[in-house]
């Protein structure tokens, strides 16, 4: 930040005579929570405080998730734009730790490792997720399969299980686990594996971080001969195997060596619940673009999303309202694909 920012957002900066008292959060006092995580010679040395509901809180988390570390979380209640005297434990986080913001916005996390401010949610999960804070963390060489062992346990079963042949395991909030889908749907390919809802699961992390791929949120593998007891081979996520990245010749060629079936209709993502094509929800002439629609205008969730529906005549403030920070805007009475 520049130094005039830095100036205008300084300890104390807004109070009178500094900072004020370190206030309660679930009758601790805040000053003292943080210091604790300093001595702590367990195994969790990480401490996220913030608004539950914020995306800067839920980076943090899952940036610590996605490391196997272990933390502690502390959740407060504020409004969405910080304003003096609006919540004492706001007030006292941002005049004692003043780097919180981007311009003038004011995050609503804070993220602590061992009693040290390592920045606000989605500072601090760059950090974490670059892996520099792994030592702090206790998670410094730890084998994948150590820090996430349930998770591991669960893809093993599905790996040591002859029956099955191909495998995804995907997020549904990104597009490229949908894509996955409808190439298998399109070749009725017979596959296994699970999705999640979650951003912050633990089988995303451990396939994270077995793979050394901290940015993919899908995750295709096929057997690598037809034999029960074949190896498998990873073969991408599931933005590689849209078709123009993956010839049609190149996922039969897998879906063969795999021994894999040709027999399990799926439905389309670009089908409606009837099994009609879908119509187009974006309208000519929007004010805005955003909506999270595909290329066509359709809600086919191949544009990230999950469970979405195309809702008309919402009001100006809705994302806003529903603290959707990621697509903010948009005006009244335009429609929008909307995730249930």
């Amino acid at each position: 930040h520049t130094s005039m920012l830095s100036k205008h957002r300084g300890a104390g900066a807004g109070f009178a005579g500094g900072c004020p008292p370190s206030p309660l959060l679930d009758g601790r006092s805040l000053r003292s929570l943080i210091a604790e995580t300093a001595g702590r010679t367990d195994w969790s040395p990480a401490l996220v405080i913030g608004e539950a509901s914020m995306r800067s809180t839920q980076e943090a988390v899952m940036a610590i998730r996605s490391r196997g570390a272990q933390y502690s979380l502390q959740t407060f209640e504020a409004p969405l734009n910080y304003e003096v005297g609006q919540s004492a434990v706001w007030d006292w986080l941002h005049c004692t730790y003043s780097n919180d913001h981007a311009g003038e916005e004011v995050f609503h996390s804070y993220v602590f490792v061992r009693g040290h401010f390592v920045g606000h949610g989605f500072a601090a999960a760059e950090a974490i997720r670059s892996g520099t804070l792994d030592g702090p963390l206790g998670v410094q060489d730890m084998p994948c399969n150590e820090r996430f062992p349930e998770a591991s346990a669960v893809v093993k079963k599905y790996m040591e299980d002859e029956q099955h042949r191909v495998l995804l395991f995907g997020w549904l909030a990104c597009p490229c686990a949908t894509i996955a889908k409808d190439r298998f749907a399109s070749v009725e390919l017979c596959y296994s594996g699970e999705t999640w809802e979650d951003p912050s699961s633990l089988l995303m992390s451990y396939l994270q971080c077995s793979l050394d791929k901290p940015n993919d949120h899908s995750f295709v593998y096929f057997r690598e001969s037809p034999g029960n007891a074949s190896s498998w081979a990873f073969v991408g996520n599931g933005f590689q195997l849209d078709a123009k990245y993956m010839p049609q010749q190149t996922l039969e060629r897998y879906a063969s060596t795999a021994g894999a079936s040709r027999t399990c209709p799926h439905a389309s993502s670009h089908d409606n619940i009837y099994g009609e094509p879908l119509e187009a929800c974006r309208e000519d002439g929007l004010v805005s673009q955003a909506g999270f629609w595909s290329r066509d205008g359709s809600c086919t969730e191949q544009a990230g999303g999950a469970h979405q529906l195309c809702v008309s005549r919402l009001p100006a403030d809705f994302l806003a309202a529903s603290r959707d920070l990621a697509a903010v805007g948009g005006a009244a009475d335009e429609r929008r694909c909307v995730g249930l």
